[in-house]
């Protein structure tokens, strides 16, 4: 009867990772075990991909074999960097005490996520805006957002004069993971004003990158337009008469 071996992981801390799992903490702790005493068993028979390519060469991933409990084995798996690994052993990798030889293990699929999420705002009305004006900021994260209240992103809006006129206020979800909203009003003043987010997390915990990647920036526009009258000729020497028609305003 070919000897079987399973895989299970786990974190450092002995937390328990299941299969499929998407987290973003490291290292990843494997447990493989057999089900008989194994010959030949090695490190390098545990077979690695990222994102569908085999890792191969196990060097600098894969540390701290331990082999001492045969036929239980424990190796500590540090990732390089995000994406989605699997971890299996390869039939025919080892054999038992009678010569046989393993049948294929299970998989585990595991992706390592430390990547921040970003956003993109938009405003409506579209500016500029002058004072009492409510607009209504809406941002759109490029993936899904936690759910807790505690990481529901934040708004942070400065005036033209570099002064905080909404700090760290909570936004609105919507009906959609990834999107929330934000009513504010116009200040007086006159400038250019900027957005910064905070407080947000993915459903990994990753926080939200504070400086959206478009509309970071709105106008605010208190000043009244003025204008200018100019004459084409001196009418206190040159009165002018009906029909003339040469006086601009700008």
């Amino acid at each position: 009867t070919p000897p079987t071996i399973a895989i299970t992981a786990s974190l450092s801390d002995g937390t328990s990772v299941a299969n499929e799992t998407v987290s973003k903490d490291s290292p990843l702790v494997l447990t493989l075990i057999s089900s008989s005493s194994a010959t030949g068993f090695v490190v390098g028979d545990i077979v690695i991909t990222n994102d569908g390519t085999d890792i191969g060469d196990t060097s600098g991933v894969l540390s701290s074999f331990d082999s001492s409990n045969n036929p239980t084995y424990s190796v500590t798996f540090t990732p390089t960097s995000d994406g989605v690994y699997t971890f299996k052993v390869l039939a025919n990798s080892f054999t038992d005490s009678a010569g046989n030889n393993n049948s294929v293990s299970n998989t585990i699929t595991w992706t390592y996520d430390t990547t921040r999420p970003t956003a993109s705002l938009t405003y409506s009305p579209v500016g500029p805006y002058k004072q009492g004006t409510n607009v209504t900021v809406s941002i759109t994260c490029n993936e899904t957002m936690s759910a807790l209240n505690a990481d529901i992103p934040t708004i942070t809006l400065t005036d033209g004069a570099s002064s905080d006129f909404v700090t760290d206020a909570v936004m609105t979800e919507t009906s959609t993971a990834n999107i929330f909203t934000y009513i504010f009003t116009c200040p007086a003043g006159d400038g250019t004003g900027t957005v910064t987010l905070g407080a947000g997390k993915d459903i990994v915990g990753n926080d939200i990158v504070v400086t959206p990647t478009t509309g970071s920036t709105f106008v605010i526009d208190n000043i009244s337009p003025t204008g200018a009258i100019t004459y084409s000729q001196d009418s206190s020497t040159t009165p002018y008469h009906q029909g003339d028609s040469d006086v601009t305003i700008t």
